[in-house]
């Protein structure tokens, strides 16, 4: 396999943050040593951990966010039910990208996976009372497990570590 860096720099930054295996490494320390290695190497790596990729925004983005903020969008909050053009448009994409049919009204766009998560844990675990547990597959993001015990929803885990390939399915 082509690596573009020196399999001892990452020995390196594994010792300094007493990491024997980087298998069990959580998000966070995966994050850190992938910025010792940027440091240690002078390479720039493409971070797509905890929401940050690293690249920078599109510039028609960036232009349309100046122009909501000087239209004052900033100062008034949105629909409570939604804005329609997103929740249409979000249906469209389903349709397109993964050929799901999704109601408009049933897209709810949120802030970010966390906010989107929180309120999923909410609805799924009203949705039938008989089914109101919630299974983690570890490693996961440990914000979850605290969202679900602010909400008061049980929930159960696993590692999945021992349970790769034809394993999984048995053990869920």
């Amino acid at each position: 396999m082509n690596v573009p860096f020196d399999r001892s720099v990452l020995r390196t930054a594994l010792e300094r943050m007493d990491i024997a295996d980087i298998a069990q490494a959580t998000i966070r320390q995966s994050g850190d040593i992938a910025r010792m290695m940027e440091r240690d190497t002078q390479t720039e790596f493409l971070h797509l951990e905890m929401g940050v990729p690293g690249l920078p925004p599109e510039r028609v983005g960036v232009e349309a966010e100046c122009a909501a903020l000087r239209a004052g969008v900033a100062s008034q909050y949105p629909n409570m039910f939604g804005i329609p053009e997103l929740k249409e448009a979000a249906s469209r994409f389903l349709r397109a990208f993964l050929d799901i049919e999704i109601a408009p009204k049933g897209c709810i766009p949120t802030v970010g996976s966390m906010q989107g998560s929180y309120n999923t844990f909410l609805l799924c675990s009203q949705l039938n009372p008989a089914k109101r547990k919630i299974l983690f597959i570890d490693p996961g993001f440990p914000v979850q497990r605290s969202q679900v015990r602010i909400l008061g929803i049980p929930s159960e885990s696993f590692d999945i570590y021992d349970y790769r390939a034809e394993k999984l399915g048995p053990k869920i």
